[in-house]
């Protein structure tokens, strides 16, 4: 059966609607302003009705009351979409955090989303790298963590890669230093690694004002002795019009 113009050109409009709405939303998970990170127990939200949330990070999460999950690599690439009425909770006896983007926080992007997207990842040519690293001194205590501060003179920024050179873990510190927000895969919390991770992670300064990294050893156990070791992420600060 032949399909009406009216129809068809129903259907093109639908269709255009929707690849303009993931590019915006894509616009939008580049934006710092979208973000939130909640660490607690016994978390409880629900995704609002016509919205889509995306999560890039998840630690003792349950997703629709299935848990716990994890998510460790917090890259707008393979953020996982949470439509309306998703639920995100923790329990009251395990702190577990999430790490995800609500578009509705952001402003929309003027004119073709798709151009928009792909100006600000044009901008980030020119903007300058920068890095912060923690090292362990081989032979430090078991459990050891060592921190560094981000520098003040920025608000927001992009984070772009991590290293680990015979740590554990390298993860985002939080402010208040209530916990660390993993960035990239991990064996344990004791075994050494050498794992890098390269990512678009937007985040605010003041959420995440240090870096934390974890001493390890080979066997990943708790008795045989630290490594000498480094953790290291890079960043791109982000201007003000961004």
């Amino acid at each position: 059966m032949a399909v009406s113009p009216v129809l068809a050109a129903a259907r093109r409009s639908a269709q255009v609607a929707n690849v303009l709405s993931n590019w915006d939303a894509m616009y939008r998970l580049l934006d710092p302003a979208g973000y939130v990170f909640q660490l607690r127990t016994s978390l409880n939200l629900t995704v609002p009705a016509g919205r889509t949330w995306y999560l890039l990070n998840a630690w003792f999460a349950n997703i629709n009351g299935i848990g716990p999950y994890f998510l460790r690599k917090p890259n707008i690439f393979q953020a996982v979409a949470l439509p309306a009425g998703t639920t995100l909770t923790t329990t009251a006896s395990q702190t577990g955090f999430v790490y995800y983007c609500d578009p509705a926080n952001c402003a929309a992007p003027a004119g073709d989303p798709q151009d928009a997207f792909f100006g600000r990842l044009n901008r980030l040519k020119s903007i300058a790298v920068a890095g912060l690293s923690a090292s362990i001194p081989a032979g430090s205590a078991n459990g050891a963590q060592v921190t560094a501060n981000l520098p003040t003179t920025f608000t927001n920024a992009m984070l772009v890669g991590v290293s680990n050179m015979e740590v554990a873990w390298t993860g985002l510190l939080t402010a208040g230093a209530t916990g660390a927000m993993n960035t990239s895969i991990e064996i344990s919390d004791r075994h050494q690694q050498r794992f890098t991770e390269q990512m678009l992670m937007p985040f605010v300064r003041i959420t995440f004002p240090a870096i934390e990294v974890r001493g390890a050893n080979a066997p990943g156990d708790l008795s045989s002795a630290t490594l000498g070791g480094n953790g290291m992420v890079l960043y791109q600060p982000l201007p003000s019009d961004w």
